[in-house]
């Protein structure tokens, strides 16, 4: 699996911390 980009890691980074909470 190709590492993805800056902004698709931003945006999982977003929905683990709403999702964490």
């Amino acid at each position: 699996m190709p590492v993805p980009p800056p902004v698709f890691r931003v945006y999982l980074e977003k929905e683990r911390k709403t999702a964490g909470n």
